[in-house]
């Protein structure tokens, strides 16, 4: 089957899924787009414009999609490739949804994983009684693949990414994998590992997020979307903070075996979003006038937001629970957590929303966890 002739599916129709949705289509893919009837109301202007969404950016074009529905089984009846674009608190909601028919030949795409999301799906596929001869291939893209913000049925696209770290579940499937999805999305690039726990880790968002909201509560409640994000927010003591969480992801990289992982600054060059000459030292150049960072604004509201429940109560949270497990010290995460869950009046450490036990990893040593992410088998007992 040549690659054009795939049928994708893209779950999820905010900023990633409908600049996914645009960027396979105009590619010349076979596109449908599913958004989940709670938020169906993301489809009508799509559907308005007949089917039809248009990219500006680094994305450029006019796309016609072959479906747009909120019937999960008529999107994903006879497609190819599940590339889910949401996050991570809905990756559940995602993968029970897709447990009703999903099918062993149909890859699924996390785009991103937003960190174990994968291994969240694996989970669901077992706890729903997917039977082994069904449970598909999961890839786990490091990072959303476009820097980008939707409105209406028009995607304003900044960056699609150069290089996108990837890890695949069984890793024996990558080529495979590859061989369906870089066609599309040339920028993607398999860890040396090939795990998906490896690319989940390459997730800047718990790097960066936090650490410039929290040190701009002000600004951004009462300017809200006028306060540029990164130009404005990242300052360079801002920038210090980011630094020491960047280290402590490395720390847990390296104590994993993970050694070629690089610092979260140079990877966003790498990525396209901002050059430096220096970027290992130049977090601040970096996020603060990068190219790709400089026009996004600042949510219009903290509440609900996806910066405090998504990257503190699922990313840090991670980070703490496996450095326990690694014995790698994580203060800085910790500290975090307690400072966002004051402001926030949630406790993220108490809640577990992202942990080795939600990712199905609980009671495993490093060797058993490690094989498992990939393989996505525990190991015999002996």
């Amino acid at each position: 089957m040549s690659f054009t002739e795939l049928v994708w599916v893209v779950v999820g129709a905010g900023n990633g899924g409908k600049t996914a949705a645009a960027d396979i289509a105009i590619q010349g893919g076979r596109v449908r787009l599913f958004e989940f009837p709670t938020w169906a109301v993301n489809l009508d202007p799509v559907l308005a414009n007949q089917n039809t969404i248009t990219a500006v950016g680094a994305v450029e074009g006019t796309a016609r999609l072959e479906l747009v529905t909120s019937d999960i089984a008529e999107a994903m009846d006879g497609a190819d490739v599940i590339m889910f674009c949401g996050q991570a608190n809905s990756q559940e909601l995602a993968a029970d949804a897709l447990s009703q028919s999903i099918k062993k030949h149909q890859l699924v795409v996390l785009n991103p994983g937003s960190t174990g999301g994968s291994l969240v799906f694996l989970r669901k596929f077992r706890e729903n009684d997917v039977p082994d001869d069904q449970v598909p291939v999961v890839v786990e893209f490091g990072t959303l693949t476009y820097g980008t913000r939707a409105k209406g049925a028009t995607v304003d696209c900044t960056v699609k990414v150069q290089l996108c770290p990837m890890g695949c579940i069984p890793t024996s499937n990558m080529d495979e994998a590859l061989a369906k999805i870089r066609p599309y999305f040339p920028g993607v690039k398999a860890v040396p590992s090939r795990s998906v726990l490896e690319a989940g880790l390459c997730n800047a968002n718990p790097v960066i997020h936090p650490a410039i909201t929290l040190c701009n509560l002000s600004p951004m409640e009462t300017r809200g979307s006028a306060w540029l994000f990164y130009k404005d927010g990242c300052s360079p003591l801002v920038a210090n903070l980011i630094r020491s969480v960047d280290l402590e992801r490395l720390a847990i990289m390296n104590a994993l075996g993970y050694e070629e992982a690089v610092t979260d600054a140079r990877l966003s060059c790498l990525q396209g979003y901002a050059t430096s000459d220096d970027p290992d030292n130049s977090y601040y150049e970096v996020y603060s006038q990068g190219a790709g960072f400089v026009q996004f604004r600042c949510p219009p509201t903290l509440d609900h937001c996806r910066y405090f429940h998504e990257d503190v109560g699922m990313g840090l949270v991670l980070y703490c629970s496996l450095g326990r497990l690694l014995g790698v010290p994580t203060p800085v995460s910790e500290a975090i957590i307690a400072f966002a869950s004051a402001v926030q009046q949630v406790d993220y450490a108490a809640q577990q929303a992202r942990t080795l036990g939600t990712l199905g990893l609980d009671g495993m040593s490093i060797a058993e966890m490690k094989n498992y992410v990939e393989t996505g088998r525990r190991a015999k007992a002996t």
